[in-house]
């Protein structure tokens, strides 16, 4: 029983995934941008930041353009994403919107190394918001 309750609570729902492309338009729009050398990751503020069982959880959108790679490749590197963000939601500021952008030299990367960048992002964005939250007081 408890492995179904793990697996439950490891899944990509529904309400954790960018599903309109009026979304990925925002937050390409309004988003803050950090880029890595694989990846470039827009983040911006949900348009719904609370629901009814509380804060909302962060949602993620991918993107990865043919120049990428071919299918197999595009679908790989988005599946390692998907699983860096399954084990490290718990770490990931809600409330917000993350649209991960693939370059092409993500294609090359081993899965711990795609992982390291993108909590590196995270990261980044942490500090960032914290930065600019001190130098508006």
């Amino acid at each position: 029983m408890n492995t179904e309750n793990e697996a439950e609570d490891r899944r990509l729902r529904r309400t954790e995934r960018l599903l309109d492309g009026r979304d990925y338009r925002r937050v390409s729009r309004k988003g803050r941008r950090l880029t890595s050398r694989g990846f470039v990751m827009l983040v911006s503020p949900s348009r719904e930041t609370e629901t009814e069982q509380g804060p909302q959880a962060a949602r993620l959108g991918m993107s990865a353009s043919r120049r990428v790679g071919n299918a197999v490749t595009r679908n790989r590197v988005k599946r390692q994403i998907r699983e860096w963000y399954r084990a490290e939601k718990h770490i990931i500021p809600g409330g917000k919107d993350y649209v991960l952008i693939v370059r092409r030299p993500a294609a090359g990367m081993s899965s711990g190394e795609i992982r390291q960048m993108l909590s590196r992002l995270i990261d980044q964005m942490s500090a960032k918001s914290q930065a600019g939250a001190v130098s508006r007081r």
